[in-house]
């Protein structure tokens, strides 16, 4: 059986440019500039080392280990044409394989994801129909994010199933973590009692919408448009709020 090679895509830079595959990051000169492949696989590892314990005054690893935040963005699409309907061909044969796998429990070799339909507004008098589009696309982040700012989520209902202590859950493959708001190394749980403007909001605020990064969204909902949110600290963040 071959083997199955995850590809992740980043958003297009225009509104009708394509996805694009999200770059491999690029070797350290200091591993290439090694003449054998056991002094280039050794050097490597000290990479690994330093970004391991964080320390990138022995290798300034933050140029090659760079963090991606993927994510789940999701729509409804109308329907097109004087009908207002999206019951398409395609689109009843793939709900149709959806229920069927879903009724009959089957797990195929391809799987048929079952997507909503709303009605969503009323032209003419007749309904206007939408379906639920989504997509998982990847951003890459443009700071540094160090790992001091996560901390394990603790879950007993997985640990006493498993055994797993609060440290071994750490180290497995079904751990969930948490990202500090204030982006900093976590202290106490009073990283939550005063944030407005989260890490995360900072972070999210990098990531475009279905027309990829050159395009601008502005929200003028009930005659008040919104503006970016510049503020850096919780303090300034109160001000601009009052």
């Amino acid at each position: 059986m071959a083997s199955q090679k995850t590809v992740l895509y980043r958003p297009g830079q225009t509104f009708k440019s394509p996805l694009r595959r999200l770059p491999l990051p690029a070797v350290p000169p200091q591993v290439l500039a090694k003449k054998t492949v056991p002094e280039q696989v050794a050097e490597m590892k000290e990479w690994f080392k330093a970004w391991r314990d964080q320390n990138y005054k022995v290798r300034d690893y933050r140029k090659y280990f760079k963090p991606i935040l993927c994510y789940l963005e999701g729509k409804w699409l109308k329907s097109q044409g004087d009908d207002k309907l999206p019951f398409s061909q395609s689109f009843l044969s793939n709900e149709e394989r959806a229920r069927y796998q879903a009724y009959s429990g089957a797990i195929p070799v391809e799987r048929h994801t079952f997507r909503p339909t709303s009605i969503v507004d009323f032209e003419n008098g007749k309904p206007v129909f939408a379906t639920w589009d989504y997509r998982v696309l990847c951003h890459p982040v443009t700071q540094d994010i160090p790992t001091s700012t996560f901390r394990v989520a603790d879950d007993l209902s997985i640990r006493t199933a498993r055994k797993l202590t609060l440290a071994q859950l750490s180290r497995s493959d079904i751990a969930k973590f948490q990202l500090n708001p204030l982006n900093r190394p976590w202290k106490a749980n009073s990283e939550f009692d005063d944030s407005d403007y989260e890490f995360l909001d900072q972070l999210m605020s990098q990531v475009p919408g279905p027309n990829n990064y050159d395009g601008k969204l502005y929200d003028d909902s009930f005659s008040k448009p919104t503006h970016p949110f510049t503020a850096t600290n919780n303090n300034a963040a109160k001000v601009r709020m009052k």
